[in-house]
């Protein structure tokens, strides 16, 4: 089904890096499967024109980004900003950037009714695009598995009602139901087939990073077994968010040039310092990679090395702020 597209302003020639793209290549709207709600972590008074400018600046001289981080934004009066292209992938959900289109509200999740109005009818509009075929699901930002945020400011109970009122007004497309979770009322979750880490963590009212650390001494990798143990109760890591003032890895001070780095999980090394490059290879947990080359992306920082052949690699080590390991 189809529905009538909203008043949208288009500011795509304004954007920040207009007509870059960023860290990854132009994806096909296929590969787009999911829609990301998010709010600015700073509130600004003032109509769009006038306030993604200031998020660009910020973004581009704090995190040195170079694009912005959101396809679509929605000033407090309601009026929707159109950014980028949707075959370019913006920054916004870290590694999930490739495949998630972003739309992002003014303000820390206090909306205005026009604001809820304006979203509700472009998510609307963009589910119904035909050239859209893949995009089955909307979720919250803290929802985005590697996302570690309160963005966008509702609980999982009130973007669970979010989505059934917009597939209720889909009249018939369907979205992708998730598998569901019987929370457990002991400490310890066992894994049933289909599970994985987000859906368990949400479940039990935690993030990723929460469960994470809750099962250090045991999880190994995201990707979880039918019959795994999973601590899910305990003391916990506090909440760190991922919004516009997230820490960063893009300052090269931060970090040595040339060094060791100890990976605490699996990481996959390329030929280049893209995503979309095929993986030739894997570091895993307890793994220790050389360098003699530190890259700062716009979400990702690299390493790089050269190999035993002779050929140059790179692989990430960490993403919005969240190393994979640890500098030795």
């Amino acid at each position: 089904m189809t529905f009538t597209k909203p008043k949208i302003i288009d500011r795509r020639k304004q954007a920040l890096g207009y007509p870059g793209h960023g860290v990854y290549s132009r994806r096909p709207l296929s590969a787009i499967t999911t829609l990301v709600w998010h709010y600015t972590w700073s509130l600004h008074q003032q109509t769009g024109d006038i306030v993604m400018p200031k998020h660009e600046a910020f973004w581009k001289g704090t995190h040195g980004w170079d694009i912005g981080g959101y396809h679509f934004y929605i000033d407090l009066y309601g009026n929707i900003y159109w950014n980028y292209d949707l075959q370019i992938c913006t920054y916004g959900a870290g590694s999930a950037n490739t495949y998630t289109m972003h739309v992002c509200c003014e303000g820390k999740g206090k909306y205005t009714p026009a604001q809820i109005k304006s979203r509700e009818a472009l998510s609307l509009w963009l589910f119904g695009r035909a050239d859209l075929p893949n995009l089955k699901i909307m979720r919250g930002h803290k929802e985005v598995p590697g996302n570690s945020t309160t963005c966008p400011g509702y609980s999982i109970a009130q973007l669970n009602a979010f989505r059934a009122d917009l597939n209720a007004k889909l009249s018939g497309a369907t979205q992708t139901p998730e598998p569901e979770v019987a929370t457990s009322t002991s400490s310890v979750y066992t894994v049933k087939k289909g599970d994985y880490l987000w859906l368990v963590a949400t479940a039990h009212g935690l993030t990723l990073n929460q469960i994470r650390e809750l099962n250090r001494d045991t999880l190994k990798s995201d990707v979880l077994h039918t019959g795994q143990k999973l601590v899910v109760k305990g003391e916990l890591p506090p909440i760190e968010n991922n919004d516009d003032k997230q820490p960063t890895i893009v300052n090269p001070k931060e970090y040595p040039a040339k060094g060791s780095f100890k990976f605490n999980t699996s990481v996959n090394v390329r030929n280049s310092p893209r995503l979309d490059n095929a993986p030739v290879a894997m570091y895993t947990n307890g793994e220790v990679v050389n360098y003699d080359r530190i890259l700062y992306g716009a979400s990702y920082t690299w390493l790089s090395y050269i190999s035993y052949d002779g050929t140059r690699r790179y692989v990430a080590c960490g993403d919005n702020g969240q190393l994979y390991g640890k500098f030795a």
